[in-house]
């Protein structure tokens, strides 16, 4: 847990390695110029490979995905929310079975299936 990894960009093609070796990632987001992450996939990407996911409220996924056992949502601009939260977080077989569920719920494909239903159903109104 005394190794962190900046990995800057990933190509999509070897995300998932990154996602199951992890322990937890981490999205620590903050609003710049008043904009937010309106979603943030990689809170999707990390769930569906069974990673808990630290995310702060600036986030919109972070309000959705995580309930306490896949992960935890910290305030923004909060380096002790987000230490406290990396140090108590509780990663095991149940934790990773519970992301994987919750990210195979919330899939990205599931979502792309979704959004292209509802653009049908508007497109025939």
């Amino acid at each position: 847990m005394h190794r962190v990894v900046f990995a800057g960009k990933i190509q999509p093609e070897e995300r998932l390695n990154y996602y199951v070796r992890a322990f937890v990632s981490v999205l620590p987001s903050y609003p710049k110029d008043g904009r937010i992450e309106a979603w943030g996939l990689t809170v999707n990407e990390a769930l569906e490979a069974g990673c808990p996911v630290i995310a702060t409220d600036t986030v919109g996924s972070s309000y959705d995905l995580l309930d306490g056992k896949s992960g935890v949502q910290i305030e923004s601009n909060n380096v002790e929310a987000l230490f406290q939260a990396i140090e108590n977080i509780e990663v095991n077989e149940k934790t990773c079975a519970h992301c994987k569920n919750k990210g195979e719920q919330y899939s990205v494909e599931k979502m792309a299936e979704e959004f292209a239903n509802m653009i049908r159903k508007v497109s025939t109104i």
